[in-house]
């Protein structure tokens, strides 16, 4: 595959993406087009995501700074559509979103928008 300009798949959030990826990819507790407070928030989860993050501590600076990230990847970002979540953890799930190309839609509506105002 060859990257393009504006292609979120190979965007790269942090030095660690690829590590971040690899060891969150076949995780059963990590959901990446949707999520809500209570697929995120039980204590299952809770629990699993702890142990995730603390893999990253020294490794990652603020790794686990509260950081906003999309509930659903289809829309913007909102009140209703955030949670607050551990950086890494937020790495993680944008990440993945970029690698699996749940964030084009963004950036083909940009391109879209911005061709409609040139003409």
């Amino acid at each position: 595959i060859q990257p393009q300009l504006g292609d979120a798949m190979f965007a790269s959030l942090h030095i660690a993406d690829v590590g971040i990826f690899r060891r969150l990819s076949s995780a059963p507790f990590a959901r990446w087009r949707s999520c809500n407070n209570s697929t995120v928030c039980t204590p299952c989860n809770i629990q699993m995501w702890r142990v995730f993050c603390m893999k990253y501590e020294g490794r990652i600076e603020d790794y686990n700074f509260g950081t906003l990230v999309r509930l659903d990847v289809s829309q913007e970002y909102s009140q209703e559509n955030t949670i607050l979540v551990p950086r890494v953890q937020f790495y993680s799930i944008e990440i993945a979103r970029n690698r699996r190309g749940l964030n084009d839609c963004h950036y083909e509506a940009a391109q879209k928008a911005k061709a409609e105002a040139a003409s």
